[in-house]
């Protein structure tokens, strides 16, 4: 199989995760947002090695390694973030499109709201936001951005229940903010 065929299976791959990791509340609406909550200070610094990037993770986000993929889950399970590094080079264009596609077709309903550019950390990246539908009939929102090192591609995914949890999607806005792309280690 060639690059671009091993890179659209690890997209499909990560946006199929997403659904089967998806965990909203068990009710159809995401927990209140809380009067006067503020969002929570960075925990820890995670670094992914072999694939060359970085980030900040709030304190009471859990981090679970994947194969493919890194997930952030934020407390109450309303926000989740996968990182996922699908192939080597700069294809960000390809991917963009690849995993806009893979989205629109697991969470059908859905349809793109906005596209356009943005930044992942320092890093300029392709950018769309979609409103789908999750497991269970549960409304979605879903950022997708792709960027480029010079060595490889990276597709960040957030997932939000609707509407969103207020402290949440600031601790994840921080977050993707705070992501660095650097070399690859060994294995990359």
């Amino acid at each position: 199989m060639t690059r671009a065929g091993w890179a659209a299976v690890a997209i499909l791959a990560t946006a199929v995760l997403a659904a089967l990791v998806w965990r909203g509340t068990d009710d159809d609406e995401p927990p209140p947002r809380r009067a006067g909550a503020t969002p929570a200070a960075v925990s820890s610094v995670y670094a992914q090695a072999r694939y060359g990037y970085s980030l900040r993770v709030p304190a009471g986000w859990r981090v679970r390694e994947g194969r493919r993929a890194t997930r952030l889950t934020g407390p109450g399970a309303t926000v989740t973030i996968v990182v996922a590094s699908p192939t080597s080079g700069s294809f960000v264009s390809r991917v963009a499109r690849d995993t806009r596609r893979a989205l629109l077709s697991s969470y059908r309903p859905a349809r793109v709201v906005a596209a356009g550019r943005g930044r992942l950390g320092s890093a300029r990246a392709r950018t769309a936001e979609l409103a789908g539908t999750a497991p269970g009939r549960r409304r979605v929102r879903i950022l997708s951005a792709v960027a480029a090192s010079r060595w490889r591609t990276y597709v960040v995914t957030v997932f939000a229940a609707v509407p969103p949890d207020a402290v949440r999607f600031v601790e994840a806005q921080r977050t993707l903010a705070s992501l660095r792309f650097g070399r690859p280690g060994r294995g990359g």
